[in-house]
C-alpha cells in the first residue's frame, strides 16, 4: 500500500461489518498505479490493513482538507466518508444507509470528522 494520510483515531469503529481500535493508523491506495486503486487503511501498532473501496482519482484540489467522517450513534462509531484532495469516497452511499448505522441510537447520533495528514 502506498501511505498518503495518517490519522489518530480517538475511538473504536467500524468500517462496513470490520471491528478497529482506537490508535494510530496510515491511509492509502492498494493498486495505485492501476486504473482502479483501493484505498486502504492500516494500523500502526499491529500493521493490519484493511481495504475500503476502490476509489476514482481525480484532480489535485488545494483548498479540500483531508478528513475522515463517521456517523456515531451512541458510543459506536462507523467510518462514513473519507475526503481528500485528490479524492473523495462514501461509504454510507445513502441517507438510508446513515440512519441504519444510527437506528438503535435514540436521537443520540451526530456525524463526527477527524482531520488526517
Amino acid at each position: 500500500m502506498t501511505q498518503k494520510y495518517r490519522a489518530e483515531i480517538p475511538f473504536d469503529f467500524s468500517i462496513g461489518n470490520r471491528d478497529m481500535k482506537a490508535g494510530s493508523y496510515t491511509l492509502g491506495l492498494f493498486n495505485s498505479d492501476s486504473s482502479a486503486p483501493v484505498l486502504g487503511i492500516t494500523s500502526r501498532a499491529s500493521g493490519v490493513a484493511k481495504a475500503i473501496k476502490p476509489i476514482i482519482l481525480s484532480g489535485y484540489d488545494r483548498d479540500t482538507k483531508a478528513v475522515l467522517k463517521f456517523v456515531r450513534s451512541g458510543d459506536h462509531y462507523d467510518l462514513a466518508e473519507v475526503v481528500a484532495p485528490e479524492f473523495s469516497t462514501k461509504l454510507k452511499k445513502t441517507w438510508s444507509d446513515v440512519r441504519q448505522v444510527t437506528k438503535n441510537a435514540g436521537g443520540n447520533s451526530e456525524t463526527v470528522s477527524i482531520y488526517i495528514y
